[in-house]
């Protein structure tokens, strides 16, 4: 028969709270790593061994089929942030990158990044979200995909117009909101000139979505 992983270790575990053994007592008793062995109670296997579910059966005096019944868990990983890898890995295969080039562009080992990508990080912190943004070259909201954990933070700008008022008037306007202007005068002349320019509009834009949907997600903790 075929094996529902979930379900099946679901009751591994609950046989297992039930006689008061540890995962490392347990572990010691099936005669595997106990860092395996959390994988595969946790949910993180790719397949479930039928040798090892054998054991796991002898050992609790029941059938594979037994442990294998019952209602399917609780996802132990977020939906939403699965949904977030699965956008992240789209991303990364339409920009023909490897795992490799975005976990260095990230700053960690590509063994980290695959475990996330593949659906294995249950929480997705909000800093992390953002440089895997950086690093895909898109916006975190693009990510998300979900309407629910997103923002539309410059639906009411317009970015031409924007740039035309910062250039004609290089000490008043960086965003326009509705007709209102915002003052730069008490800016460092450099940065002034920096906003000015119009090649810089878009770097503008990329961080002001970014740093308005930190704040924006930082309220929800």
């Amino acid at each position: 028969m075929k094996i529902n992983d979930r379900i099946f270790w679901a009751n591994t575990k609950a046989l297992r709270e039930e006689r008061g053994w540890t995962q490392p007592e347990i572990s010691e008793k099936l005669g595997i790593n106990h860092r395996s062995y959390n994988n595969l109670e946790r949910g993180f296997a790719s397949k479930m061994p039928k040798d090892l579910a054998k054991k796991i059966a002898d050992l609790f005096e029941t059938s594979i089929e037994a442990l294998s019944t019952g209602e399917e868990p609780e996802p132990l990983v977020d939906p939403e942030i699965v949904n977030f890898w699965k956008n992240a890995k789209a991303r990364r295969e339409s920009l023909e990158l490897s795992q490799a080039t975005v976990a260095e562009r990230m700053g960690m080992s590509p063994q980290g990044y695959q475990t996330k990508e593949i659906g294995k990080a249950s929480r997705l912190p909000n800093s992390l979200a953002l440089k895997v943004a950086e690093a895909l070259e898109c916006s975190v909201e693009e990510l998300w995909g979900n309407k629910s954990k997103s923002v539309n933070v410059v639906s009411n700008v317009n970015q031409e117009l924007v740039v035309d008022s910062i250039t004609e008037q290089p000490k008043e306007t960086v965003i326009s909101s509705g007709n209102s202007l915002y003052d730069m005068s008490h800016l460092d002349e450099p940065i002034q000139k920096f906003i000015s320019d119009k090649e810089n509009a878009d770097i503008i834009t990329k961080n002001i979505k970014d740093l308005i949907v930190q704040q924006w997600m930082n309220k929800g903790k």
